[in-house]
């Protein structure tokens, strides 16, 4: 079994900022939007997804009549960092697919 772990991100000040937070937990994904606040809720079998080499992001989309659509990806090294990257550390993205270059290029 895979397991995550909730992510929250927060930017400004607790009365001026917005906040983003991703939450393993329940049967399905979903997104609530809460005024500054974004909830992304997405399941064990999404993290297990997730962890597969082969598996780039995991993606969803709101069953609204106006639905949104979200995801979240993998972080691949630059094919041409910038010079802020280049100064990132190696473990601070994943290993990029072997086709992966072509692809983007």
């Amino acid at each position: 079994m895979c397991e995550g772990i909730g992510v929250s991100v927060k930017l400004g000040s607790i009365t001026s900022g917005w906040s983003a937070t991703i939450d393993v937990r329940g049967e399905c994904a979903t997104l609530e939007i809460m005024g500054p606040s974004v909830l992304m809720t997405i399941t064990d079998a999404d993290i297990c997804r997730l962890t597969e080499p082969e598996t780039e992001g995991i993606y969803f989309q709101t069953g609204d009549a106006a639905p949104i659509r979200y995801y979240i990806e993998k972080d691949f090294p630059c094919i041409h960092p910038s010079a802020g990257k280049k100064l990132e550390p190696v473990t601070e993205s994943f290993p990029a697919p072997d086709d992966f270059e072509v692809r983007k290029a």
